[in-house]
């Protein structure tokens, strides 16, 4: 999919593993933030660009958190859920119901927007499944 480093890390230490991953999926949140803040600039308020932009926000900071080995009990603890969150979201819902809609407006932006999020919302809740493990990992003390 997202190709930011050459190869991915051949190691077994899964923090360094969580770390490759969580590089590549904070900037692949900061490119749903840039949508999200371009759909505000443009004047769209509505509570799907909203969470796309607090859920980017939320995410990028958990996830480097998290990379940076932080135990404090709220990032391992409900917070880190929301990468997880976000990647469904995206995935399923701007992803899934954004193709349902081709029917009604089909333009090359909607196809775009759609493999967009498909492949954002699945490698978010990939990284955002492994940063569960992470924060389970730092919260027992391994």
């Amino acid at each position: 999919m997202w190709n930011f480093s050459l190869h991915r890390p051949a190691t077994q230490n899964s923090n360094q593993l969580f770390n490759w991953l969580s590089i590549r999926t904070e900037f692949a949140l900061s490119l749903v933030l840039l949508v999200a803040v371009s759909r505000l600039l443009t004047g769209d308020y509505s509570p799907r660009i909203l969470i796309m932009l607090v859920g980017s926000l939320l995410s990028i900071g958990v996830l480097h958190a998290l990379s940076k080995g932080m135990r404090q009990h709220l990032m391992t603890g409900i917070l880190s859920f929301i990468p997880y969150l976000l990647g469904m979201y995206l995935f399923f819902i701007e992803g899934f119901w954004r193709l349902t809609q081709i029917v009604q407006n089909l333009s090359i932006l909607e196809v775009v927007l759609v493999i967009f999020y498909f492949i954002i919302g699945h490698s978010l809740a990939s990284t955002g499944y492994t940063a569960i493990t992470q924060a389970k990992r730092l919260n027992e003390g391994h």
